[in-house]
């Protein structure tokens, strides 16, 4: 049951018809493990955040570059598990739960557990967005994030954060696809990926 400081901070949210107080109450329940580093990053952690979704990060340090936006400098060096912690409760206390099955991760990166689980990476000088829910089959995901690059800071690395964050609330909510991608190019228009299913998917 949400109190009513939880309505009033997420009013927005809840307004939304597809949202309301039952998938807000889902958006806190549930999180996701941050995997990899990298310029989008960040901004889909702060945007789950603020909407109540707790997310931790990998064992490892705050690396420079990383601070200005949840990271301050004197971050740098420091448990990035701890700080990003610490970072997150000032923001919003709702975002430091334990309930993580999901997955958000920076290519090149490690994804595991049951979904959801939304990369970003870059290919052929496109930025990309991949996702896939619980139900989503893991060879097509596999084969849709293959040789995906490390992101370089770029003014729609912070576009893509977004982008990733809103896809992880939708398949949390299950008002999304089971498996998809987005390209996004440097003028910001985004294209839909390619799907080939695997042969576990073609055989009735």
């Amino acid at each position: 049951m949400l109190s009513e400081e939880q309505i009033h901070r997420y009013s927005r949210q809840i307004l939304l018809g597809r949202v309301g107080g039952v998938g807000q109450q889902r958006l806190l329940a549930l999180g996701a493990q941050a995997v990899g580093q990298g310029p989008a990053l960040p901004m889909a952690i702060a945007y789950l955040g603020a909407g109540g979704t707790s997310v931790r990060a990998q064992n490892g340090s705050v690396a420079p570059g990383d601070e200005g936006f949840l990271f301050v400098p004197g971050d740098v060096g420091h448990r990035r598990d701890v700080r990003l912690d610490r970072a997150l409760r000032e923001m919003n206390p709702d975002a430091t739960g334990s309930g993580l099955p999901g997955c958000l991760l920076h290519f090149p990166g490690e994804f595991s557990g049951p979904g959801p689980w939304v990369g970003i990476g870059r290919k052929e000088g496109r930025l990309a967005l991949v996702y896939r829910s619980e139900r989503g089959c893991l060879a097509c995901f596999a084969a849709l994030s293959e040789h995906f690059g490390a992101d370089e800071a770029s003014p729609i690395s912070n576009l893509a954060g977004c982008l990733a964050a809103l896809v992880f609330q939708r398949l949390c909510l299950g008002l999304s696809a089971d498996l998809g991608g987005l390209w996004i190019d440097p003028a910001c228009r985004m294209t839909p990926m390619d799907i080939r299913p695997c042969p576990s998917c073609e055989s009735p």
